[in-house]
């Protein structure tokens, strides 16, 4: 009997016990790692609040030679897996982007193959996060900071990183060098998954398109220059749309299996590509594209809602204009993205892109009542809707 007694706490002991003293020196050591690198991570914060306060030149500490003599000690003590759990590296980026004259060199040095998607997701929400303190020194710190580490992965982790030559072709763009950008972008368009390639440039197109034509606008005089500028970006942009939307086409008739990301991407495109003809005053080519795309598609309320677009575009030249079949198609969208609704952010963007146009429609239809109604539902998702707020102010005044 007594050797049966001691099998079973054996048993249990080992099944039971053990795991929970187990979890609890992990948990302790973990706990342990986090309090040390705070620690660490407070007294360079001092050091910062101190040399914004006083003036670097009169505060006698060299802030760089601190933070490596800190982030080294961190690595002496604890293994890399232990520095990530507790979010050592990310936690001193963001002392060091709040300094005078920040270093980004040692810090970047820390990325390697093993832990660079870890720490650019946590770097990324940093940045985000950074941004809505609205501090342009701060903001122009962390910029700065993550294209020194996109370029760093690019030259010696990872020559084919998707997300670091898209990274890099935003932030050009964002500085309105379009050619650097468009480098970057036709970069990602040469590797395996070359599709955000396809649509960043394209994009980049359009924006640089939008600029030009907002400043021809602007001018009292008439830019030939620009206009055959405006025309040579409407061409490449054509090129691009029709290249891409053959290869996806072939690729879809192929008889092969198709995933459903693939049909998602094809529908993206195309609905650019009709849009594209849209603005172009070409409406019988964007009617046909959208024509293409099967029902069954996932998506496919994008399609629907160019084509709603398409009915609702008012010109001479477009014979397909129809309030009616507008408001249609939008609530056909409508219905269609009801039923796929994803994350709540995606869900309600998505939505606001349906719902605001056919608001439009409503008051271009003289039908102010259904058109305020339809801005009341977008109101409820994003209160701050600025199109909303602007119709229901039109709809108020016509109605006084």
């Amino acid at each position: 009997m007594s050797k049966e007694i001691g099998a079973i706490f054996k048993k249990c002991f080992l099944n039971k016990i053990l795991p929970i003293f187990s979890k609890k020196k992990e948990l302790i050591q973990e706990q342990s790692v986090v309090d040390v690198v705070k620690d660490e991570v407070n007294a360079l914060w001092d050091i910062v609040n101190k040399m914004n306060e006083d003036g670097q030149e009169s505060f006698d500490v060299d802030f760089e030679k601190e933070l490596m003599k800190s982030f080294n000690y961190l690595k002496e003590r604890f293994t890399n897996e232990e520095l990530e759990k507790s979010y050592a590296w990310i936690r001193y980026v963001n002392v060091m982007i709040h300094s005078k004259n920040p270093t980004n060199e040692y810090l970047i040095k820390y990325i390697s193959a093993d832990n660079y998607i870890f720490l650019t997701n946590r770097l990324y929400n940093l940045t985000k996060s950074i941004h809505k303190e609205n501090d342009r020194v701060i903001v122009k710190n962390i910029e700065k900071f993550n294209e020194d580490v996109w370029h760093y992965i690019l030259n010696n982790i990872n020559s084919n990183d998707i997300p670091s030559c898209l990274a890099l072709g935003k932030a050009a763009q964002k500085r309105k060098n379009y050619e650097e950008a468009r480098k970057w972008y036709t970069r990602v368009m040469e590797m395996d998954e070359p599709f955000n390639g396809v649509t960043s440039i394209l994009a980049c197109y359009e924006e640089e398109t939008k600029e030009m034509l907002a400043n021809i606008r602007k001018s009292k005089e008439t830019k030939t220059a620009s206009f055959e500028k405006v025309h040579e970006l409407n061409l490449q942009q054509e090129a691009i749309y029709k290249k891409w939307s053959d290869i996806m086409e072939k690729y879809l008739n192929s008889g092969d299996d198709i995933t459903e990301q693939y049909k998602r991407e094809y529908i993206a495109l195309i609905a650019g590509y009709a849009r594209f003809e849209r603005n172009k005053g070409n409406y019988k080519g964007a009617m046909e594209l959208l024509e293409k795309v099967p029902d069954t598609f996932p998506d496919i309320h994008r399609i629907y809602a160019e084509e709603a677009m398409l009915y609702q575009h008012k010109t001479y030249k477009n014979s397909y204009y129809s309030l009616d079949k507008s408001i249609d198609t939008f609530k056909k969208a409508y219905d269609a993205i009801s039923k796929h609704k994803g994350s709540k952010a995606l869900y309600h963007k998505s939505m606001k892109s349906i719902l605001i146009p056919l608001a439009n429609s409503y008051f271009y239809s003289k039908r102010y009542d259904e058109a305020e109604e339809i801005c009341d539902r977008v109101l409820k998702m994003d209160s701050k809707e600025k199109s909303a707020i602007k119709l229901k102010n039109k709809i108020a005044s016509i109605n006084v």
